[in-house]
């Protein structure tokens, strides 16, 4: 039976919806999204066969396998939805801005399914439960950068670096829950806005307990004190040229503090300051002295890049404070260690992880470099969000998950526990994203392999005839001719 003819209020009949969450309502219902199909000004009016969740379900199917043309996808609407449509029907949809309206408004609903799961609240409360810490979620944010069609640079400007062929650029900021791998902001944002500007995206967002941790290009005062004023935390390292005072107002002579109170490799110190004279935003520093080799690196590194990028040399101070790791947070003594602040700020490195499998280990490479217009590109990239989003959910960029205790009285509902996840994202993300277009397309065929089978053989023979007529003779035409079988 075709999807077109779904009519349910619940994710359950849904094929997205059976296959990200068993129907839990993590996708929207078909008359959600037709719904938000309508609000975004992608579909006026009830088309006569392709819908928007067709459509959803195609472009998220064929983002799976690394396909991006449309007729890529107007053979992955045969295949999960038993839609014939022409790759002409589908171009229709994908080259009007209403479809990055539909693929945006879509992935905030399923974020925020997400976010409210009932397992990731009891997983939570398990954690509180067993630490007592003032801290309710431990947020990651960082960028990456995408590299877009040449042909689109004038819509996506990208770096300019002197070179006769322009570059095109895309950036994607995410804010992730460290524990739990699930993805709670994005945002895609012109490659000229810096992250010190993207800084303050989040904090309608902010909690009361979040701890956030970002590097230090999100480094601003005024991101500080709009967490410290929404009762949350922060990590983040210290910019060489924040002025550092003492609790009286009167300025730290911070390369000779150091020195004097972190004289050897591993000693960490804690200093409460004021960071600049004008803001004064009360916090710690803590700092810990590095080996002299990494010490070494570093300057050498720092050396070498503004040599390469034509920047001004670095100054005396600058480079004699790479002998120490410096961050500033607002997190009580009482609740967090010297040591404790150095090893969280380590796992920021968790999202580093996550850019690298995302970009490295599936098509997204392949995808954003499609010579298309601006709506599709963006339709695209934004169905690989999706995906993402709903593998994060499933659990597979995760940390920790609940487990059953074991020999615990089989009258009684086993005690929950935690567990730690050790897996390699990057040999996981391969595999199961891989993996993802055939769900898709098994569960759009009702889980009926010779369904699926059926439509694959009939729709990918429909869209091949359509590129065979450009070409010479296929060898069916020759045996057509050959045994007179029209005849």
């Amino acid at each position: 039976m075709s999807c077109g003819t779904l009519s349910v209020k619940s994710s359950k009949a849904h094929p997205l919806g059976r296959l990200a969450d068993s129907g839990r309502a993590l996708i929207p219902s078909v008359i959600q999204i037709r719904s938000l199909a309508r609000s975004s000004g992608w579909f006026q009016r009830a088309s006569g066969s392709i819908r928007p969740e067709h459509l959803l379900i195609a472009l998220l199917s064929a983002i799976a396998f690394g396909e991006r043309s449309g007729r890529a996808i107007a053979l992955q609407l045969g295949i999960c939805c038993d839609v014939s449509a022409s790759r002409q029907a589908v171009w229709k949809r994908l080259k009007v801005p209403g479809v990055v309206c539909f693929m945006e408004a879509v992935i905030a609903r399923v974020m925020q399914s997400s976010i409210e799961d009932p397992f990731l609240l009891q997983l939570r409360d398990s954690i509180l439960a067993r630490t007592g810490s003032l801290v309710q979620r431990v947020l990651l944010a960082d960028a990456s950068t995408f590299t877009m069609h040449p042909s689109l640079s004038s819509v996506f400007p990208g770096s300019k670096n002197g070179k006769p062929v322009p570059k095109a650029h895309l950036k994607l900021q995410l804010v992730m829950d460290l524990l739990t791998g699930r993805w709670i902001q994005f945002s895609i944002d012109p490659y000229g806005r810096s992250d010190m500007k993207a800084a303050m995206d989040f904090m309608p967002l902010l909690r009361a307990g979040d701890l956030l941790i970002r590097d230090l290009g999100y480094a601003c005062m005024a991101s500080f004190e709009a967490i410290i004023a929404a009762e949350a935390f922060f990590i983040s390292r210290l910019k060489a040229r924040v002025h550092v005072l003492d609790e009286a107002g009167e300025r730290i002579p911070l390369r000779k503090t150091l020195r004097r109170l972190a004289p050897c490799a591993g000693d960490i110190v804690r200093l409460p300051i004021l960071m600049t004279k004008s803001n004064q935003v009360p916090c710690i520093l803590v700092a810990q002295r590095v080996p002299q080799a990494v010490a070494d690196e570093r300057r050498r590194k720092i050396k070498l890049k503004h040599k390469e990028q034509g920047f001004k040399a670095p100054t005396k101070r600058y480079l004699d404070l790479q002998d120490w790791t410096i961050l500033v947070t607002n997190l009580p003594e009482a609740e967090v260690g010297n040591a404790q602040i150095l090893q969280w700020y380590l796992m920021r490195w968790r999202i580093e992880l996550i850019f690298k499998a995302c970009k490295s280990h599936t098509p997204m490479l392949k995808v954003v470099g499609h010579k298309t217009n601006q709506y599709h590109a963006r339709a695209l990239i934004l169905a690989w969000v999706l995906a993402m989003v709903i593998l994060a959910h499933r659990g597979a960029f995760a940390m920790v998950q609940l487990r059953r205790s074991e020999g615990a009285d089989p009258k009684e509902e086993p005690p929950l526990g935690l567990e730690s996840i050790h897996l390699s994202i990057f040999k996981m993300t391969a595999r199961v994203f891989g993996r993802l277009g055939f769900e898709i397309e098994l569960a759009g065929c009702g889980m009926d392999l010779s369904e699926y089978q059926r439509r694959t053989m009939i729709y990918s023979w429909q869209h091949n005839r359509t590129e065979l007529i450009k070409c010479r003779k296929s060898l069916g035409e020759i045996l057509d001719s050959a045994l007179l079988l029209d005849a």
